[in-house]
Formats: C-alpha cells, structure tokens, sequence
C-alpha cells in the first residue's frame, strides 16, 4: 500500500504541482476503485467501469470535489478563472468555460466506458477466434 500511495503522490506531484498533499487521499481512493472495477473485468465476469453509470459517478464525485476544492481554497475568487485573462472577455469566456468545465463530465466518463467497452470486446473476439480454430483440429 505504500508503495501504491508513493505511485499517486509523485503522480499527483507532477500533474497538479507541489500543493497535492490536500488532494492525495482522493487520488489514491479513486485510482485504487478504477484500477480494481477494471480489473475485476475478466471474460466471465463484466467489469464495473464497462457500465456507463459508474464512469459517469466517478467523473461527477470528481467533478463536484474539484469544483469544491477551488471553492474552499480561493472562496469566491475561484469564478474569476471562468471570466478569462481580462474583463471585457467576461461575456464571452463565461459559457465558454461553463461548457467546457461541463463536457469534462461526458469526455471522462465516455473515455473509460469506451476503453473497457473495448478491451472486452477485443477479449471475446480473441477468445471465440482461438476456440473457432481449436474447433477445426478435432
């Protein structure tokens, strides 16, 4: 376990910068519940991140949880990043950034339905190609 907690602080590091100590047990929680729903995907058993509500759930607790985290570390201040660099832009950077920050919501969740989607898919084709051959040699 340390070992694994050491593997998503120096990601953690790298990715957000030397302030991830408040973010590291969230990473560690949602790194070890994706890796262990995607592992638990054998070919007779589906895995859990192959159904779209449980990549929807995770990108929504993560969504929320970022969106909090700016909140408790910025107070209302946190909304001026939705405004752009300077303030004439307001108007036009504040649905841009709404939707983007909202299409996050559907990018995460479609990429790791789509990727366990297919890693299946890949695996039966694999496993009823190699047992229509087999079939040939009796």
């Amino acid at each position: 376990m340390e070992a694994i907690s050491g593997l998503f602080g120096n990601m953690g590091e790298e990715i957000i910068g030397p302030h991830y100590h408040p973010y590291h047990s969230y990473l560690v929680t949602l790194g070890l519940f994706i890796l262990t729903c995607n592992l638990i995907g054998i070919p007779s058993f589906e895995s859990p991140t192959g159904v779209p509500v449980v990549p929807l759930g995770c990108a929504l607790l993560t969504w929320f949880y970022y969106h909090y985290q700016g909140l408790r570390s910025n107070g209302l201040g946190y909304f001026k990043h939705f405004m752009g660099p300077v303030w004439w832009l307001a108007p036009l950077m504040l649905p841009i950034e709404i939707f983007s920050h909202t299409a996050r919501l559907l990018s995460v969740t479609v990429r790791l339905f789509a990727n366990m989607f297919a890693g299946e898919m890949v695996t039966l084709v694999s496993l009823f190609s190699r047992a229509h051959r087999c079939s040939y040699h009796f």
